[in-house]
């Protein structure tokens, strides 16, 4: 196995790392919460179980294609923020596309065109997950030697989440729920 020997961080770097792991955390279960809410409006509610699937392969995808193009996390930040920042802008632009599909669940047995749809909107909402599962990817390489810490921001953060979503929804609706994910 190959592991990277995790470099010397000042403690304000590490508890950044900490803080960014919680807030990635919180916003990915954040945003699968808001999904489920959104997607139950849309069409059926038996595609809202979905959404965990999709965060699931958006997730596996990301574990799948670092293992294949076989990168080490490098010293630098700029991997890291480029990978939060896509995560952000995608989690912005599904919201944008998915809401303007017009998706029929009635038809998918009968027209070849909705099932091309609801294919669609399910790589449109796998996107999001794809990028969040890219940056905690590299934090727990990067930080291997802090491990502990790291998984202990992460599940934290994902407890967060959790509660944040349902009191977005409550306070300022699904849609706006989408738009605080990106800003986590």
């Amino acid at each position: 196995m190959n592991l990277v020997k995790e470099p010397p961080q000042p403690d304000r770097t590490r508890w950044l790392v900490y803080l960014g792991t919680f807030l990635t955390a919180a916003s990915v279960l954040e945003l699968e919460v808001a999904w489920t809410r959104i997607i139950s409006v849309m069409s059926w509610h038996h595609f809202t179980y979905m959404i965990i699937s999709i965060a699931l392969l958006g997730f596996g995808s990301a574990g799948s294609y670092l293992a294949l193009r076989n990168t080490k996390a490098r010293d630098g930040f700029g991997d890291l923020s480029r990978y939060a920042f896509l995560y952000s802008i995608a989690i912005l632009v599904s919201l944008i596309l998915v809401t303007r599909i017009d998706f029929d669940a009635l038809l998918i047995t009968k027209d070849l065109k909705e099932l091309l749809k609801l294919l669609l909107i399910e790589c449109l909402l796998a996107t999001p997950f794809f990028f969040a599962g890219l940056t905690l990817s590299h934090i727990i390489t990067r930080f291997q030697g802090d491990i502990h810490r790291v998984y202990f921001a992460d599940l934290v953060g994902a407890s967060a989440g959790c509660l944040l979503s349902v009191a977005a929804i409550q306070t300022i609706g699904a849609t706006n729920a989408v738009f605080l994910a990106a800003v986590l």
